[in-house]
């Protein structure tokens, strides 16, 4: 079957911002032969791509692209992407965008020209006539300082076209109809959420359009789940947390039954950054009731709450009832893939420093020795562990990678060196955390509570 040679065609043929959301693809363009593309002199100039994701707004620096208009009536798309690890080179692609418009909406209709593959530059030509073009299509929203996209998903023409008009290879779906029935189908399905792609945009380079893909996307989509997320997630990292909370509070209402328990459990979070910690509270013990299996994560939350808060007696109660809970025979194997263990290095330290906040001293000490000794767990967490207590030489903060503070390891270093009387490198831990970390994330909260206590503005 012919179909079967197109595989490397259409790993070329990917659109923008390139096939993360599996486009479904054409052996047939959406415009007709004799049809003159629409010119769209928007379109034209330098971009850089941005997406609206469930966890916030997520720029791309390393891509570029180029539009620029042809003779012919379409468009030549330039897609430049430096290659992280090899930052002296670039992944170079260039593709052939025409437009079509079709019952007041605007189309695109793409199909790759060239590639680089290592030092090579491989062409269209250069694969045909055995090979066959795959047209990836979609549609299109300009504006003057960014361009919104969809394309046609391979899910839904799966599940949707019936077995004569698509061919399948691997996960790729390609749609074998006629150019009037990919149009039908265009004209007919682009509105359908299920029918299309989660949107990407194209920014120009050099401005922050972070605000304008928020509003444009919460204006088209404000019953989508993901896109209320997202939005919730941009609001934090924007101390917007009032409006992160209605967001995520109307997302409450739209996502299925099974998903509310843990939806709830990140309302108690989100609380966190308005130190609500009372609210938080409420809302994991409600997350738990609605999913009794997640009550020692929620517990954990709930701990977490308590030391944010200061009140550490009933931190090192929370967590100790984690303990017990997550080792208990109805919990122990089937805790949360995200939830920590009894050789979490977090859960370790954060009992450990809520005892020594406690004024004892001894017993945190005691009890940091023989977790220690009788550690087994994750690598990640061992190495925490024995770079807080000072037995890794010449270990200094600045050593965590971006991925390390992310994931809360510089925070988590503090409190242990704080413990130990050692300011300075918690200062520094502290200080490196926030200025490297997402203000959306809660681990800085955490930090800048921190930092304030060791600066004796602690408000709690």
């Amino acid at each position: 079957m012919r179909y079967a040679l197109t595989l490397p065609v259409m790993v070329f043929s990917c659109i923008l911002a390139g096939c993360g959301s599996s486009p479904a693809y054409s052996v047939r363009p959406l415009y007709q032969a004799d049809e003159k593309p629409v010119a769209e002199p928007r379109l034209q100039g330098e971009w850089s791509p941005v997406m609206l994701q469930s966890d916030g707004v997520k720029p791309i620096p390393s891509e570029h692209w180029t539009l620029t208009g042809e003779t012919d009536g379409c468009y030549r798309g330039d897609r430049r992407k430096k290659d992280e690890e090899k930052p002296d080179q670039e992944q170079r692609e260039t593709y052939r965008v025409c437009l079509v418009a079709l019952e007041g909406k605007l189309f695109f209709d793409q199909e790759i020209r060239e590639k680089s593959v290592g030092q090579m530059l491989i062409t269209a030509k250069d694969m045909s006539p055995q090979l066959a073009a795959m047209h990836v299509v979609g549609r299109v929203w300009p504006q003057q300082d960014f361009l919104r996209f969809k394309r046609l998903y391979s899910g839904w023409v799966k599940n949707h076209q019936p077995e004569e008009l698509r061919a399948e290879i691997g996960d790729s779906v390609i749609f074998t109809g006629s150019t009037q029935q990919l149009r039908n189908i265009m004209t007919q399905h682009s509105d359908d959420r299920t029918a299309m792609s989660d949107a990407w945009y194209l920014c120009r380079p050099g401005t922050d359009c972070s605000l304008q893909v928020v509003e444009d996307e919460l204006t088209r989509e404000p019953d989508d789940p993901d896109v209320l997320h997202g939005a919730a997630e941009f609001r934090i990292s924007h101390g917007e947390y009032d409006q992160a909370l209605l967001l995520l509070g109307k997302r409450l209402e739209l996502i299925p039954e099974n998903e509310v328990a843990d939806a709830r459990a990140g309302i108690g979070v989100t609380r966190f950054f308005k130190r609500d910690f009372a609210g938080a509270r409420a809302d994991f013990a409600a997350a738990a009731k609605l999913n009794p299996g997640d009550q020692p994560f929620d517990d954990f939350l709930a701990g977490i709450s308590y030391f944010l808060e200061g009140n550490y007696g009933e931190a090192h109660k929370m967590f100790a009832d984690f303990e017990s809970l997550a080792n208990s025979e109805a919990h122990k194997n089937s805790l949360r893939p995200d939830s920590p263990n009894s050789d979490s290095a977090m859960l370790i330290i954060l009992d450990y420093a809520s005892l020594a906040r406690m004024g004892r001293r001894k017993q945190a000490e005691s009890f940091l020795a023989e977790r220690m000794a009788r550690f087994v767990g994750e690598v990640d967490d061992q190495v925490l562990l024995l770079r807080a207590t000072g037995r890794v030489k010449d270990f200094t903060p600045s050593r965590f990678t971006e991925d390390e503070l992310e994931r809360s390891d510089g925070a988590l270093y503090a409190l242990v060196r704080l413990a130990k009387g050692d300011r300075a490198a918690a200062r520094e831990a502290l200080e490196t955390t926030l200025d490297k970390v997402d203000k959306g994330n809660p681990v800085y909260l955490g930090a800048k509570i921190e930092l304030e206590r060791l600066d004796g503005k602690d408000h709690h």
